[in-house]
């Protein structure tokens, strides 16, 4: 059969409150101004008789755009409840219930999102990495909302290891087996070593299953050498304690923030056991490998990394950069275009091209 395993790094895969997607900012701070309000009366120790009209009032203006949490409760689990043709707030006071209010997700709908959808589509990988995802809800409702259900299965382990809230996630269309994090490992300063995950991941094909071991390692920003050092050598450590290489049909994917040749990225590149999809005559030429430009330093820093037995089924790779801003694009040896509504970094899918391999396994 065959399989094709990609990498991408969509560059922050965010969920947007509904009250964000205004053309106009006014309305959506209109909304949340009354959201506040309402929160002040519902913080109260008693309601009042005009508290809880004015409450009714304001959550039958704002019910499209809130959720109301209750967690615990002497008065049911609804706080309002429909009297008539309008709504009535139920408890007293603060005590007669425990819970917050949350702002409700709004399908993507942004052309960025559009565009990042219209990749991932083009792609049509059965195995594929995201790299920069908010969390498994997101991932999920991006595959429902823009994918059309592309993908049956997914899986993201929610880290908080990175300060902006990022994660790897993956996308299956077919069934997933063990998953393994590794969010908790420590470096020798006691300090996270991976700065998302190493997540583990077994897909179960029809002709067996495969390993995906998804990856987002440490920016170049601040430095970072050495910590993305620890990151391949524990990864290596991994592979070698629990996968045989010349056995088991693995794959160590996703941004790795570095090229080839770096000392960081070494234990993994000149790895054995291990072969860079890119680098095989199933791949691009020399000079057409890059999957990230900086500046106008074209870089490969996105991989796919197969072990023996998945490497030799290799049958084509390359890299679909038509996500990618014109910005981007002007001036290389790209040898395609961006997307048709893509018009600058602002709604380009990402500044990375994704990885793609196949394998006839």
């Amino acid at each position: 059969m065959q399989l094709r395993i990609a990498t991408y790094n969509v560059e922050n895969l965010f969920g947007r409150a509904k009250i964000l997607n205004f053309e106009k900012h006014d309305d959506g701070d209109a909304i949340m101004k009354k959201a506040a309000d309402l929160q002040q009366i519902l913080e109260q120790e008693d309601y009042s008789a005009q508290d809880k009209r004015a409450a009714a009032e304001i959550y039958e203006e704002i019910k499209d755009y809130i959720d109301i949490n209750i967690l615990r409760s002497s008065i049911g689990f609804h706080l309002f409840k429909r009297s008539g043709s309008t709504y009535r707030l139920v408890p007293d006071g603060r005590d007669d219930w425990l819970g917050f209010i949350t702002f409700q997700r709004d399908s993507f709908s942004d052309d960025t999102s559009r565009n990042t959808a219209k990749v991932i589509q083009e792609l049509d990988a059965d195995i594929l990495c995201i790299n920069e995802v908010e969390n498994r809800t997101v991932l999920d409702q991006f595959n429902s909302g823009r994918l059309h259900g592309m993908y049956e299965y997914n899986i993201l382990i929610d880290c908080k290891n990175d300060p902006r809230g990022i994660d790897v996630g993956i996308y299956s269309k077919f069934p997933i087996g063990h998953i393994r994090t590794n969010i908790f490992t420590k470096n020798s300063s006691g300090r996270n070593l991976f700065s998302r995950d190493c997540l583990e991941v077994e897909v179960l094909t029809p002709e067996g299953p495969v390993h995906v071991l998804a990856n987002h390692f440490k920016s170049k920003s601040g430095g970072g050498n050495q910590r993305r050092r620890g990151q391949a050598e524990e990864v290596k450590r991994i592979l070698t304690e629990r996968y045989d290489l010349r056995k088991d049909k693995v794959a160590v994917l996703g941004d790795l923030n570095d090229t080839p040749q770096s000392w960081p990225l070494q234990p993994l590149t000149q790895h054995s056991d291990l072969s860079d999809v890119l680098h095989s005559s199933a791949g691009p030429a020399a000079g057409r490998r890059w999957t990230y430009n900086y500046r106008g330093q074209l870089n490969q820093i996105d991989f796919i990394l197969a072990s023996k037995p998945l490497y030799r089924k290799l049958v084509s790779a390359g890299v679909e950069r038509r996500g990618m801003s014109p910005d981007d694009l002007a001036g290389t040896n790209a040898g395609v275009s961006s997307f048709h509504g893509i018009k600058n970094w602002r709604d380009a899918a990402s500044d990375h091209g994704a990885v793609y391999a196949d394998f006839d396994i």
